[in-house]
């Protein structure tokens, strides 16, 4: 019999196993592979997979083409000026700072600029967008599609049926003029963004190829909404459709 403090003898021959904790699966990442910074009239395509939902960096960029085909965490843009850029689904927050002439199809749930000029945006933005000290900005219904965007909005857990595109909030008004407006709803999005698909004399670049990019209303899997603008008829209807299994 033992006394109250003994305990059992162990055996030599026994194999132990080290506990295993979730810090220890944790990715080894390098915030350079995940940052954009100084690029001058360039190009940079990240395809699905490539940033997996991490935060991403955009800065000090001019003249230059980036698009990210993959969701993000959150993304800040800060200091670019004449680029086009794509930014795939944005779990959280998009936050855009000092930017010039700059085009921009993005998805996000939070969406602001700050100290930003001659901007225009295809939004899909779950909460009400915001601009603070910013002028002669233009936005629209995000309108886009490349191969594995859907899983990718189910990965950053962004409601399709909820885009407060055109709800914008000013939080530095000016009296005389607004600070926005909305763009032509018969823009069409090859032509603000080259390159993403052949066209007359717009060459589609050979990356792009395989992702299968569309504009079209039919494949986005955002839908088209007519936001702020004012109805173009008079008489309105409203229209439920119900899902039944069996016929």
């Amino acid at each position: 019999m033992g006394c109250f403090g003994s305990k059992e003898k162990e055996d030599p021959n026994k194999k132990t196993t080290e506990k295993a904790y979730s810090w220890d699966n944790r990715k080894n990442i390098d915030p350079k592979d995940f940052t954009i910074d100084g690029l001058n009239d360039g190009l940079v395509i990240r395809k699905p997979g490539s940033i997996d939902g991490q935060q991403f960096i955009i800065q000090n960029c001019s003249n230059s083409r980036i698009y990210l085909f993959d969701h993000i965490a959150a993304i800040t843009v800060d200091d670019c000026s004449n680029c086009q850029i794509i930014i795939g689904p944005v779990k959280s927050s998009i936050f855009i700072r000092d930017c010039e002439n700059c085009k921009f199809i993005v998805a996000c749930q939070q969406f602001r600029t700050r100290d930003c000029s001659k901007l225009d945006v295809l939004l899909l933005c779950t909460t009400q967008p915001i601009i603070e000290a910013s002028a002669k900005l233009k936005f629209g219904c995000y309108q886009f599609y490349y191969d594995g965007i859907e899983e990718q909005f189910e990965k950053s857990q962004l409601g399709l049926f909820c885009n407060n595109w055109s709800n914008i909030h000013d939080f530095t008004p000016v009296s005389d003029k607004a600070n926005w407006s909305l763009i032509d709803e018969d823009c069409d999005v090859i032509e603000m963004f080259p390159g993403l698909q052949s066209k007359e004399d717009n060459q589609q670049e050979p990356e792009l190829a395989e992702l299968k990019i569309s504009s079209k209303v039919e494949d986005s899997v955002v839908m088209l909404t007519h936001g702020s603008r004012k109805r173009k008829f008079s008489d309105t209807c409203f229209i439920v459709v119900f899902h039944c299994d069996t016929v």
